[in-house]
């Protein structure tokens, strides 16, 4: 099963804390060797703008985020798939008329065409995703799923 992976999965390595991810489940589900997970390219950027504004605050030390990063760029386990096709930017940019967040655009729109299931902690996200884009995300994918972490997780 192919699983894309939101960014939030990611900040974890910078240390910075998501409530809602516990460690030891975030490990398993990338050793589970029934998953292949992908991730967008766009990671690094976003793990790298809020792991600069807490280093900037006092919170992390530069280094956490180098760390955090050469972890997950280097992590060959982990697919990454561009932003720059045709198809992703098309649907991100359909997507973008009810969704303020253009990353989050981009990031479905590639984990529509490259996943089964895109895994997310966003809550507003999933809704539009099963309720206003429903049939246009199955048009492309008519395997594909969105679905809250805490929601994946009894199902693990």
């Amino acid at each position: 099963m192919k699983l894309f992976l939101d960014s939030s999965f990611f900040f974890p390595l910078i240390r910075v804390e998501v409530k809602e991810l516990q460690k030891q489940d975030e490990l398993n589900l990338l050793s589970d060797e029934k998953f292949r997970i992908f991730r967008s390219e766009l990671v690094t950027f976003e793990l790298s703008a809020k792991g600069t504004k807490f280093v900037s605050n006092g919170i992390l030390d530069i280094e956490d985020v180098i760390d955090g990063l050469n972890l997950i760029v280097y992590n060959s386990s982990i697919d990454v798939i561009p932003i720059h096709h045709s198809e992703i930017q098309i649907l991100a940019a359909s997507l973008r008329g009810e969704h303020t967040d253009f990353i989050d655009c981009l990031t479905l729109a590639s984990a529509v065409h490259y996943a089964d299931i895109f895994l997310t902690l966003d809550e507003v996200l999933c809704g539009k995703s099963q309720k206003n884009w429903s049939q246009l995300l199955t048009q492309i994918n008519e395997n594909f799923s969105v679905e809250l972490w805490r929601n994946f997780l009894k199902t693990m």
